[in-house]
């Protein structure tokens, strides 16, 4: 078991509620927070791609048995995912009076329904649209590991360079030959990914000088004011597709910044406990986090927006709640199948 590095659960959990907080502001409408969106939820989703291959790599440098792993990638994923998506979809069917099923519940049942709707009419009620991506992402990552760990050197470039331009081609052919959006478009998330591997695999981070954090620390400022400077005079515009490259670019800088902020807070106990224990439950607030800002959002009279970042809170504690209480839902009931089948396959034996 390799060593646990905490700064990575910091960048999670702080990747986490920003795309939350960025959903929030979305779906509150309230030009006071507006603002915040400048920073652009796309860049969170670069940096939680990132981590994503970052981690799987650490944890998984070389996969030997195939049919393991996947079936550790499946306990991951879809229990929990069944458990919340139909608790939503039970829900939905009280509220509609009618139950509603199609050959699209396929979609569903595989996790991509989200990733998939910008193309069709899915029953997607959970979650993330870029899930189905990390599905996808770890359906083939025994490939992307083994061309990673490949001495032909000629080949990895070859796949990298595919994967660079593949991710380009997303955004300047967005709307002409893509009709998923860039952050989405598999080449993007597969570029993102492969490049978390790559630093975990080269261990950049740690040849990365400490003192190289506060430079990207102040370029990121700079670069943020710059484009709202820019922004306002009217030379640059953030609608266009190829300037969301901009994204991908804060996000690799956000996701090494986060890092080393990270090795700093970790120090402190009693931010290291909460922070653990936030990034044990950031799969299922990725899961419920939509649904939980609906709810609250609903109760709440359009006039009392003013106080946006109070409800936030509200709408955050809500989340960790039911997030907390879906994953010891979860977590219990696989413990008890897996007792259940440890007794049958006793009781057979004797």
């Amino acid at each position: 078991m390799k060593e646990r590095i905490y700064s990575l659960d910091f960048v999670r959990v702080f990747s986490c509620f920003a795309i939350v907080l960025m959903h929030y502001v979305h779906y509150s409408n309230c030009q006071i927070m507006k603002n915040i969106e400048m920073f652009g939820s796309d860049s969170f989703v670069y940096v939680f791609l990132l981590l994503s291959g970052y981690t799987l790599f650490y944890n998984h440098t070389i996969v030997s048995d195939i049919k393991k792993f996947y079936f550790s990638r499946f306990k991951t994923i879809y229990p929990m995912f069944y458990i919340a998506y139909f608790v939503f979809f039970y829900i939905a069917v009280i509220q509609a009076k009618h139950f509603f099923c199609g050959f699209k519940i396929i979609f569903s049942f595989l996790g991509l329904d989200g990733y998939l709707s910008y193309k069709y009419s899915t029953y997607y009620l959970i979650g993330e649209c870029f899930l189905g991506a990390i599905i996808i992402c770890y359906f083939l990552y025994p490939f992307l590991n083994k061309i990673l760990n490949s001495k032909k050197i000629f080949f990895k470039n070859l796949f990298f360079l595919f994967l660079f331009f593949g991710s380009i081609s997303s955004f300047l052919f967005y709307r002409k030959f893509f009709d998923i959006y860039p952050s989405h478009n598999i080449f993007t998330v597969l570029f993102c990914f492969y490049i978390g591997m790559v630093v975990s695999k080269l261990n950049i981070l740690n040849y990365f000088r400490k003192k190289y954090f506060y430079y990207l620390l102040i370029f990121l400022c700079f670069a943020l004011i710059c484009e709202k400077l820019l922004n306002i005079l009217g030379i640059y515009n953030i609608n266009v597709p190829i300037y969301k490259v901009r994204d991908l670019i804060l996000g690799v800088v956000l996701f090494i910044t986060l890092y080393f902020l990270g090795q700093n807070i970790m120090n402190n106990n009693f931010l290291k406990r909460i922070i653990l224990f936030i990034s044990s439950i950031t799969y299922p607030v990725y899961l419920v986090h939509h649904k939980m800002i609906s709810y609250v959002l609903s109760c709440i009279n359009s006039s009392k927006l003013s106080l946006s970042f109070f409800y936030f809170f509200v709408t955050c504690n809500f989340t960790i709640i039911f997030s907390y209480f879906l994953k010891s839902v979860v977590t219990t009931s696989m413990e008890d199948i897996s007792k259940l089948f440890i007794k049958s396959g006793n009781s057979v034996e004797n």
